[in-house]
C-alpha cells in the first residue's frame, strides 16, 4: 500500500519504498494515489513554552484540512504526540507541555470516533521500550533533523507493520473442532495417538 507521509522531522529511514513524504513541516494536498496518509509530527525539541498551545492548535488545523481534502478511501493515520522528547530539554517535562500534549492527543482520538477513514497510533508505545538515549542521537540530530536513531529503524519497522495489521484488523484466527471419529476413528483422549484409525 501506497503511503503518504506528512513530518517536520526527518523519518525517511523509518519507511520503505512505498512511502513518499511532504517536505518539512508542509502539508500539501493529499496524493491521489496513496491509499493511506501518515500524520507523524513530534513536538520542536527546544520548544518555546509559552507557544505550546498555539503550536497544538495549528497542528490540529493543519490535521482537519487534510481530512476534509482526503479522498473517502483514504486512510489518515495519526500518531500522538509524545512527551518523552521534550524532556530532553527540560529536566522535568513541565505540566503546560503534558497538558498541551494530552489535549491533543485527546483532540485526535476523537477524531478517530467521529470518522471511520481515521485512525491514532499511540507513538509512546513504540518509544516507551528504550531510554531516551537510545531514542535519539545527537549527530543525527544535528547532521539531518533526524529524531530517531537511525539504529532503531528496524525495530520501528516491526512495531509499524504490527500497528498497521491492527488498524486493519488484520488477525490470526483458529477454528478448533472436534476430531474425534470425524476425521479418525476412535477417541484421542481415550485411545491414544497409536489407537486411532
Amino acid at each position: 500500500m501506497k503511503k503518504f507521509i506528512y513530518r517536520n522531522f526527518t523519518i525517511e529511514h523509518l519507511y520503505d519504498k512505498t512511502a513518499s513524504f511532504s517536505g518539512y513541516d508542509e502539508f500539501p494536498l493529499p496524493p491521489k494515489d496513496a491509499q493511506i496518509l501518515v500524520w507523524f509530527y513530534f513536538l520542536p525539541l527546544f520548544l518555546n513554552r509559552d507557544n505550546i498551545q498555539e503550536l497544538i492548535d495549528n497542528y490540529l488545523y493543519r490535521i482537519n484540512y487534510v481530512l476534509k481534502q482526503a479522498a473517502p478511501n483514504q486512510t489518515l493515520l495519526i500518531f500522538s504526540l509524545t512527551t518523552r522528547l521534550a524532556q530532553n530539554r527540560f529536566e522535568n517535562c513541565d505540566a503546560k507541555i503534558i497538558e498541551a500534549v494530552n489535549y491533543y492527543n485527546h483532540k485526535i482520538i476523537t477524531l478517530s470516533k467521529e470518522h471511520k477513514n481515521v485512525k491514532w497510533i499511540d507513538i509512546d508505545n513504540f518509544m516507551n521500550a528504550f531510554s531516551l538515549n537510545d531514542i535519539i542521537d545527537w549527530k543525527f540530530y544535528y547532521l539531518s533533523k533526524m529524531v530517531i536513531n537511525p539504529k532503531l529503524a528496524g525495530a520501528f519497522k516491526i512495531w509499524f507493520e504490527g500497528q498497521m495489521n491492527a488498524v486493519n484488523f488484520k488477525r490470526k484466527k483458529c477454528l478448533v473442532l472436534d476430531l474425534d471419529n470425524t476425521l479418525w476413528g476412535g477417541v484421542l483422549g481415550e485411545d491414544g495417538v497409536e489407537g486411532i484409525q
